[in-house]
């Protein structure tokens, strides 16, 4: 691990309004490496894999613990 202290993950479902949505769009913007949006319109399972493919991307492949998770 390295000296550079980690960012805890954080999930958030948000609801459907407007300004909650464009809320979380301008974050996204502002900041990519901290927010990610995923389009949820889509069945379960290809949701499940879009955020499982950002949280693969993005941390340390030496983490193993996502993939335990999902066994």
């Amino acid at each position: 691990m390295s000296d550079k202290k980690r960012s805890p993950i954080r999930v958030l479902i948000a609801d459907d309004e407007a300004e909650v949505r464009d809320a979380y769009r301008q974050i996204a913007e502002d900041e990519p490496q901290r927010c990610v949006l995923i389009d949820a319109n889509a069945d379960s399972a290809t949701v499940a894999a879009k955020v499982w493919a950002v949280l693969r991307e993005r941390l340390p492949a030496s983490d193993s613990r996502n993939e335990t998770a999902r066994a």
